[in-house]
């Protein structure tokens, strides 16, 4: 039997694609075809939403069932309810129940894994027994076996779907007894397939053989077939990577690993095998990510073609990080993500007026944002948001989900007068079974406070071309910022945001000699692109300059062997916090009648600098 030391350890990420036993019977607080008998007269309910929450039933033995619902994992209000299972009858895994709870509404399914904690109860097992969760349908027409996490005083459940959800200390003739699910998905059968085969195991090479089994036969040849993104659907390519994910968890957890190192990972070679499902993971993502960034980036005026690939952009980046937070898999991260989107689409928030607000006095704060792709500025599209407002003059109702249109309502209470805000929104992308999630791509703002502190917007365009006759050297500079400063009553500005790039191209022709002797002339090129992301000011008034800043990326053609050679060879060197846009500078000032900013007019140190930051 299964050496039981190796199980309180044991954590399977859960599957978030729709499984079939969430479907069959009905719900209720009353007795189920299945012989369920439930405690109804202590059933709880509560209504949930996409920002998530909690729901806590106590049955009459103590024991404690809360259930945690993470934000995303719904798409819309639902009416949760939870009744603690006093027996299951004769369904399986009946004898040896620790504990058990029925939720409804039946066959709800959740976007993102929720959890079922059990406390007040003895996880410990005997010799010849392990402790199982199972997901079984209302009428018992089909169970599913999920590997549990548990600690001292409590166990721990994923939850896909409803509704009954609990944990049985199983022997392995008893887990034997449980049928198996044959239209399960991929994802579900593996942690199914996992756990009936764990029980069973008797030993460290028995687990290991086990493990080294499920990789080549269920794992690697769905990666496989979805590295052929010609061939492979993209549905067929998340389950393939959700696949992986789960056998690598099941690695880790089995054997009380780090999720980001796996150097201990014991004989056998699961270590190599981790690694190299890694890599295979996150080129399928990468590709996706890149693909669908190339499908953003496409020339107006297909916009539709350009927002869908975002959403696949984004829902690539969302599978890295669903890997990473239990894999460990090593990705693209946010901040790389935001900056590579940025020449495609960014995130505007529309004017909306602000309440009257009153010290102690709950008034609704309304915002709304939407997408600008650079390809056709005149181009907004709606689609949803999280909303995120934070405020140190203010209490502010909890963090949430606008609508369709991103629309966004929260309710305030002042603590100071003219109370200032900070918004965050993030584009939301709905997985594929049917949750909003946040991903990377977000814009902020500042709205509220005193009425001489405000806040202007606009862009600065910078262009220089310049040809050096004496040289024949060609300079080309061009590039566009989209920035958003604070201008304060004493003339002086705060850089809030800064978004944009710039390129510059430098041609000359140089002399070389091919065979040492004779000259020859070829021409070289040095590219520098910079992808902006932030910016400071210096100075104030109109000696106000702004400066930007971000990840640089420079290549330079050479010759190969000084003057001597004709052969050209490339250098890429990337630099943060490279400053090649230049200075913009306020050349003018234009003021209401109570003297605050309303319009700055910008001006450059080089070349031809266009543009204006007006009031928000």
């Amino acid at each position: 039997m299964p050496s039981t030391r190796l199980l309180p350890a044991l954590l399977l990420a859960a599957a978030t694609l729709v499984v079939s036993a969430c479907g069959g019977g009905s719900g209720g607080n009353t007795r189920s075809s299945g012989s369920v008998q439930l405690d109804s007269a202590r059933t709880v309910s509560a209504t949930l939403d996409a920002t998530g929450g909690n729901l806590s039933v106590t049955a009459a033995d103590g024991t404690r069932y809360t259930l945690t619902v993470p934000p995303g994992a719904l798409a819309t209000s639902t009416e949760i309810t939870a009744t603690p299972v006093l027996s299951m009858g004769a369904a399986p895994l009946a004898d040896g129940l620790i504990g058990a709870v029925r939720f409804g509404p039946s066959g709800l399914q959740f976007a993102l894994p929720a959890t079922l904690r059990i406390e007040g109860v003895n996880p410990e097992t005997s010799s010849d027994t392990t402790l199982v969760g199972f997901l079984r349908s209302n009428d018992g027409a089909s169970m599913q076996l999920v590997p549990p996490t548990v600690g001292e005083i409590f166990i721990d459940i994923e939850v896909l779907h409803f509704s009954d959800v609990g944990v049985s200390e199983a022997t392995a003739q008893a887990v034997a007894t449980v049928p198996v699910d044959a239209n399960a998905d991929p994802v579900a059968a593996l942690d199914d397939e996992f756990m009936r085969a764990f029980v069973d195991t008797e030993d460290e090479a028995a687990e290991i053989a086990l493990l080294v089994r499920l990789h080549d036969t269920r794992v690697v040849p769905r990666l496989v077939a979805a590295a052929i993104r010609s061939v492979a659907t993209d549905t067929e390519r998340e389950v393939a990577v959700l696949v992986a994910r789960n056998w690598i968890n099941a690695v880790l957890a089995v054997y009380a690993l780090d999720p980001n190192d796996v150097a201990d990972v014991p004989p056998g070679n699961l270590g190599p095998l981790i690694t190299a499902l890694r890599q295979r993971v996150l080129a399928i993502l990468n590709e996706d990510f890149e693909a669908g960034r190339d499908a953003c980036m496409a020339p107006a005026p297909i916009v539709s073609a350009q927002l869908v690939g975002l959403q696949n952009a984004l829902r690539a980046h969302a599978q890295v990080q669903r890997f990473n937070r239990n894999g460990g898999l090593p990705g693209l991260d946010f901040e790389t993500v935001a900056q590579r989107l940025n020449d495609c689409v960014r995130i505007v928030f529309e004017p909306r007026p602000l309440p009257t607000f009153a010290l102690g006095q709950p008034v609704s704060l309304d915002m709304r944002a939407q997408l600008v792709f650079a390809a056709d500025a005149n181009a907004s599209i709606q689609v949803p948001y999280a909303f995120f407002v934070l405020s140190v003059d203010a209490d502010v109702g909890p963090d949430g989900f606008s609508d369709t249109l991103g629309n966004y309502t929260t309710v305030v209470t002042p603590l100071e007068a003219d109370p200032l805000f900070n918004v965050e929104a993030c584009m939301t992308v709905t997985l594929r079974n049917g949750g909003p999630v946040e991903s990377a791509l977000c814009g902020r703002q500042t709205v509220g406070g005193s009425p001489t502190d405000v806040v202007l917007a606009g862009r600065a365009t910078r262009t220089f071309n310049r040809v050096d006759t004496s040289s024949e050297v060609t300079f080309a500079f061009q590039g566009a910022v989209d920035f958003r400063v604070r201008a304060e009553a004493d003339d002086t500005f705060t850089v809030l945001e800064a978004l944009g790039t710039f390129t510059q191209v430098i041609t000359g022709n140089n002399t070389c000699r091919p065979d040492g002797v004779t000259p020859s002339t070829r021409q070289l090129t040095t590219r520098t692109v910079q992808s902006i992301t932030r910016g400071a000011r210096f100075g104030g008034g109109l000696n106000t300059g702004f400066q930007f800043f971000g990840t640089t990326t420079r290549s330079t053609e050479s010759f190969v062997n000084s003057n001597l050679s004709c052969d050209i060879t490339t250098t890429v060197n990337t630099i943060d916090d490279g400053d090649e846009f230049g200075n913009v500078f306020v050349s003018g000032i234009e003021r209401d009648p109570d003297g605050v900013p309303t319009t700055i007019t910008l001006d450059g140190s080089a070349g031809q600098v266009t543009g204006s930051l007006q009031r928000q």
